[in-house]
């Protein structure tokens, strides 16, 4: 994320700012089965739903079998109104199915799959299949071709990284994480949310007068993302409260290196010394050593981050502690070492959070409730789109949990943040891309949905071309959303399967 959704949020007001976008319906025009010569008319409309004035220059049909016999007028589409748009087909005897799509551009677009299956000429009566599912990662393509069908479930699974300060007086939290772990693991669980866990800690930057050299660090990776919480407990209990310096500890460096994993070099020098630098999740040429320092990161060799989050999993990073964010964009209130490639401030950490697609949910501890560190922590949730109705009245806030209570309170806050914030997910357009090296693909459809949700299910299909005797060929399926208002492409899913020759 993504995680992940694209939110703009009025904090002031708690208001949802949606992008003006064409809204269609229905999102898939399917003629169903038709016997061979006859025809059918089916419509859809495009409504402007944004808060602005559109402009429809163009809509083009392509590929298939199908017309727009009636083409409603080009120009202007007022907030809130709608053209409605005739697609007509005749079925032929052709036993396979037509799909095309209907694209309306113009200063916002829409695509429109368009599908239709004629009756098997073989029989007079028996339709086509409706396609072998890639769920099991093998499909078997007839001769003459078929369907191949898969689904995607947004923000099915969740990876929860807790960083923690663990400079003096955070003793009772880190308890609350060990004592509760367990519990907040079930909670979630029963949402029906595959969660798994990770952990770090942080003190400050091992300078004086942040830290103390050989003590105190700006990261600590304990535990890779895992679903083996007995690992987690463990790193939990290895945990060693420090010092510090100064009251300020390194949470934007922390919370930035959980979501790069590139690393920092206090020396700038190149070498590792673990007295003083952060390694890298997993070595890079473009990491902080330039690769030449191993990482330390464990379990997916894909895994994303400084935790290691799975590819299209909703990254969430839970951070939590009891003083201010030290923040190299604000050198006046703040000093930092200037190690290399840099210090982390408010923007890396926001940028870092896009690009990942990442959620941050963040937990004063015994802070005042209009204090500095919580409006720190406000201000990081609205940069990163991480929001959620918190207080339960209906209005998304940013995501700054405040705890002064028992192990209990802990866990309630963290399972309602979780809930909450993935409640609150949703992408303005995603769309579907298909990686097809043999070319087998004659069409895709759906390959676009809009005003998506976390917990909606997007089926597809593709028609495929089947593959020779003896032969196979690999696809790949990626569930994307793209760029849209500053937010990077997000990669939400991916799905790969083999075709073989089937009868």
């Amino acid at each position: 994320m993504g995680i992940l959704s694209w939110l703009l949020a009025c904090s002031d007001q708690g208001l949802v700012v949606q992008p003006p976008h064409l809204r269609v319906e229905p999102a898939l025009v399917d003629f169903g089965t038709l016997p061979p010569g006859t025809s059918s008319l089916q419509t859809f409309t495009v409504t402007n739903d944004g808060p602005g004035r559109l402009s429809v220059d163009a809509i083009v049909l392509e590929g298939g079998s199908f017309t727009l016999p009636d083409l409603p007028p080009l120009g202007q589409l007022a907030p809130g109104e709608s053209r409605t748009i005739d697609v007509a087909w005749t079925a032929t005897d052709a036993a396979e199915s037509a799909l095309a799509r209907v694209e309306v551009t113009g200063t916002n677009g829409a695509l429109v799959p368009i599908v239709g299956a004629p009756l098997d000429t073989g029989d007079g009566a028996t339709p086509l299949p409706e396609g072998d599912s890639v769920a099991d990662g093998e499909v078997a393509i007839p001769p003459e071709g078929g369907l191949a069908t898969g689904e995607f479930v947004l923000a099915g699974g969740v990876d929860l990284a807790f960083l923690l300060d663990t400079t003096q007086s955070m003793q009772s939290l880190v308890a609350a994480v060990a004592d509760e772990l367990d519990a907040i693991a079930v909670a979630l669980a029963a949402d029906d949310l595959d969660v798994r866990f990770g952990l770090a800690t942080y003190e400050d930057y091992p300078v004086v007068p942040y830290g103390s050299p050989g003590v105190d660090l700006p990261f600590v990776l304990r535990s890779s993302i895992t679903d083996d919480l007995a690992s987690v407990r463990a790193a939990l209990d290895a945990v060693v409260i420090h010092q510090g310096q100064d009251a300020p500890e390194s949470t934007m460096e922390a919370i930035y290196q959980g979501l790069t994993g590139n690393g920092w070099d206090l020396g700038c020098d190149g070498r590792y010394d673990p007295r003083e630098d952060v390694p890298p999740w997993a070595a890079r040429p473009d990491d902080a050593f330039g690769g030449t320092a191993a990482g330390v990161g464990t379990g997916d060799p894909e895994g994303r981050g400084g935790f290691g989050f799975g590819p299209g999993r909703v990254p969430v990073i839970l951070y939590a502690t009891n003083y201010e964010l030290r923040d190299a964009d604000d050198p006046v209130r703040y000093g930092t070492p200037g190690g290399c490639p840099g210090d982390a401030g408010m923007t890396s950490v926001t940028a870092a959070s896009r690009d990942l697609g990442a959620r941050l949910v963040g937990v004063g501890v015994n802070v005042a409730e209009r204090g500095h560190t919580i409006t720190q922590m406000q201000a990081l949730a609205e940069r990163t789109g991480s929001m959620a109705d918190l207080d339960g009245d209906g209005r998304v806030e940013p995501a700054a949990l405040r705890w002064t209570g028992n192990s209990t309170a802990f866990r309630g806050e963290v399972v309602r943040g979780v809930r909450e914030i993935l409640g609150a997910m949703r992408w303005p357009v995603v769309e579907l891309r298909v990686d097809d090296p043999a070319g087998l693909v004659r069409a895709a459809t759906p390959t676009r949905w809009e005003d998506v949700r976390a917990g909606d299910r997007l089926a597809w299909r593709l028609d495929l071309r089947a593959v020779p005797a003896d032969a196979e060929a690999t696809i790949r399926v990626d569930l994307v959303a793209p760029t849209w208002a500053g937010h990077p492409e997000e990669l939400l899913g991916t799905q790969s399967f083999v075709v073989r020759a089937g009868e």
